[in-house]
């Protein structure tokens, strides 16, 4: 008699589930790169036929065990890992539940698993479990006008492959983060310091059947030195 899993019953590989959120969702799908050649008659060349590259991308989300304030973690990117972490977002609305979610991938075969050493740690601010979260940066508006609230960060990466066309080393850089919001509100934002507005409607959204909404899109990049 066959058994069939329920729920998610595998290791969070982000390593964010834990007191106050929970992993909800986990997927990794699998592909590779197929090459074949073809004959004088434009017929595929049975023996030539091959796959390599193969790359398993890695995806989850996560709710919230709270209503109330989820604590600032950290999801940590390098150190050798098998998995290349390449970003983790969190939305929040009001009057619903937080999503979090992460992504990253690995490589199956080639000269090497691992990407590069390097060790950084993405700061995901604390936000709230439950309504529109404004992430604790003082954005200049009312918290209780927000609409919608969402953070952001993603690493760039690089992958170079082997004589065979698979893995050989990778590494992430470029750390940024982008905040968004909305609100009903008719006063002004404030760009916290080392951010920049990216985007925004200097005049408000309006609607026959709404109250005018303001938004604003701020983004800061994040410096990295790697120990020697």
């Amino acid at each position: 008699m066959s058994t069939h899993t329920f729920g998610v019953t595998e290791a969070d590989p982000f390593a964010i589930a834990g007191d106050n959120l929970t992993i909800l969702t986990l997927g990794r799908p699998s592909s590779s790169q197929f090459s074949v050649g073809e004959d004088n008659n434009g017929e595929y060349v049975e023996a030539s036929a091959g796959a390599h590259g193969e790359i398993q991308t890695i995806e989850a989300t996560y709710g919230p065990k709270l209503r109330g304030a989820i604590a600032t973690f950290n999801v940590a990117a390098g150190a050798a890992a098998e998995l290349a972490v390449q970003g983790v977002s969190v939305n929040t609305t009001k009057g619903a539940l937080c999503e979090v979610r992460a992504n990253g991938h690995k490589h199956i075969g080639g000269t090497n698993s691992d990407h590069n050493a390097t060790v950084r740690n993405l700061i995901v601010p604390a936000f709230r479990g439950f309504g529109a979260s404004d992430f604790g940066l003082g954005i200049g508006l009312a918290p209780a006008h927000l609409q919608s609230g969402s953070y952001a960060i993603a690493l760039e990466h690089d992958d170079e492959e082997d004589a065979d066309g698979n893995f050989l080393c990778g590494t992430g850089h470029k750390e940024r983060h982008t905040a968004s919001f909305e609100a009903v509100d008719p006063g002004a934002w404030t760009i916290p310091t080392g951010w920049t507005e990216v985007d925004g409607n200097p005049d408000p959204d309006l609607a026959s059947s709404k109250a005018e909404r303001v938004r604003l899109t701020i983004t800061k990049v994040v410096g990295f030195t790697p120990a020697v």
